[in-house]
């Protein structure tokens, strides 16, 4: 993408990923290995340089993912779909092209082995929840996600197992600027109708002026974390995805009745210890913690600060 920093290689990413797996801040690399990806690219793409792509592609391989990269289309800087309202060219709301062929078809083919064919007619249901529910500290909108979520539940997972999907809008595509045209023309809920599939569609939302185009947090606009299991965007996914698989089809009630929690015990410690024992992280020479990114102060052994743990990984000042 456009900008004044140097990229970094394929290799130092690499590293990189790889040194926060030993640090555990993210999963192990060893669990990338066969697993499919599917990347598409499209040449009338000014958005996101091709070679931008073609270093995720080199990216992936090399930490031993099996990688299949689209990038013959002439297509603008959208999702495509066989029922995207734009020409395939264009980057313009609401970012869905149609090129001509199934792309989405293609993705899932890759992912799943095999897909049988979309449904003509949906006969599944689009459910709405309240994303507060899920997000650490329990406001959505102070990580730029929306109230809203969203999931697309089959008749066919009403009552039995399925495979879930979690798929993450574009920027501008939030429900808040394009409300469901997303959800309704990925094309993606014809293919859990006939495939045993649930659709989840977390939603970001616009903030200021950190992230006026409401995209998700790729670069660090509202965390240091973001790429990281404690990422609170992250986080909030995940917490999303679990609960579609406690045994119900359905998110839990977005009014669950509230059970009594002990109150969160204050640890009083240097700042350099709460980033040792994982309560925080360090940045420029300051302490923030885990979760609020709240600063605490310089980073050393001498500047003492008392914080509590409100949710798993969630650390706030006391």
């Amino acid at each position: 993408m456009a900008t004044y920093l140097p990229r970094k290689t394929p290799a130092q990413l690499e590293q990189l990923t790889r040194d926060r797996a030993s640090a555990g801040t993210v999963d192990p690399v060893a669990n990338l290995s066969g697993d499919p990806v599917w990347l598409y690219h499209g040449t009338s793409d000014t958005t996101v340089a091709e070679d931008v792509n073609d270093d995720l592609a080199t990216y992936y391989r090399d930490l031993g993912a099996d990688v299949v990269y689209d990038h013959d289309s002439a297509a603008g800087h959208a999702w495509v779909s066989p029922i995207g309202p734009g020409s395939c060219s264009v980057t313009q709301s609401p970012w869905i092209n149609n090129c001509g062929g199934d792309p989405v078809g293609d993705m899932l083919t890759h992912l799943f082995g095999t897909v049988r064919p979309a449904a003509s007619s949906l006969t599944g249901r689009l459910i709405q929840f309240d994303q507060n529910d899920y997000v650490p500290g329990g406001n959505a909108t102070s990580v730029s996600m929306g109230n809203e979520g969203f999931a697309y539940v089959p008749q066919s997972c009403e009552q039995s197992s399925c495979k879930l999907m979690v798929a993450l809008h574009g920027c501008y595509q939030y429900y808040g600027n394009i409300g469901d045209t997303f959800m309704d023309k990925a094309y993606l809920n014809e293919y859990a109708d006939t495939n045993g599939m649930i659709v989840l569609y977390p939603q970001a939302t616009a903030s200021g002026l950190s992230n006026p185009r409401g995209c998700w947090d790729w670069w660090g606009y509202q965390s240091a974390q973001y790429p990281l299991k404690t990422g609170p965007q992250m986080t909030a996914v995940v917490n999303m995805a679990k609960a579609m698989s406690g045994g119900t089809s359905t998110p839990p009630p977005t009014t669950p009745t509230p059970t009594p929690t002990p109150t969160p015990a204050c640890v009083t410690a240097s700042n350099y210890a709460h980033t040792t024992a994982g309560r925080a992280h360090q940045s420029m020479g300051y302490a923030y913690a885990n979760g609020s990114d709240q600063n605490l102060g310089l980073w050393n052994l001498y500047t003492t600060s008392t914080i509590k743990e409100t949710d798993p990984g969630y650390w706030v000042k006391c």
